[in-house]
């Protein structure tokens, strides 16, 4: 555990199982997980991309890390479009639309329930998140000329007429998530 695994790996395409507490081996997930964000200079990752099928996620936030455990979205407001990356899908971006606001509501390392309101980027980041932790990634269902090979292309293009909903709370690039 610790690294990331490979792409294509099986365990990407599961479903996580819910973290039951109290979990003495929680704490060292979390830990390996915003070790491997800090590592691999992401914004968030899911257990699942260390092969760990469990529902544990962390998204930095400055110099913070928020935790989810037992995430689920539990409102979503508006819509965002904009080039999104993933670590378990090195060297690609596709043009993702996501809500533009989400309520989640999850629990934290002891357990104890939270509830959290995320916009922009972040909310972008939650549900990239809890999709992998359904064992979902960005390009499923994805229309194939909306997925770059940032090898050839290293700035993905400007998409006329959908970069302005993404523009809306950043500059629209995305980022590895």
């Amino acid at each position: 555990m610790g690294a990331l695994i490979a792409p294509g790996d099986r365990r990407l395409r599961l479903a996580s199982s819910p973290v039951r507490f109290p979990d003495p081996t929680l704490d060292g997930l979390v830990a390996e997980l915003m070790r491997a964000v800090t590592d691999e200079r992401a914004l968030a990752i899911a257990a699942p991309q260390i092969g760990t099928n469990r529902q544990v996620a962390v998204i930095r936030q400055d110099e913070h890390f928020l935790v989810l455990v037992n995430p689920r979205m539990v409102e979503t407001t508006g819509s965002q479009t904009g080039w999104e990356g993933c670590l378990s899908i090195p060297d690609r971006v596709g043009w993702v639309k996501r809500p533009k606001v989400v309520v989640v509501e999850s629990c934290d390392q002891r357990g104890r329930p939270q509830r959290y309101r995320a916009t922009g980027l972040a909310a972008r980041a939650v549900a990239h998140e809890i999709d992998h932790l359904a064992g979902k990634l960005y390009v499923d269902g994805l229309d194939p000329e909306l997925i770059v090979d940032t090898r050839r292309h290293p700035t993905p293009p400007s998409m006329p007429g959908r970069l302005t909903d993404a523009r809306a709370e950043g500059d629209g690039r995305g980022g590895q998530i």
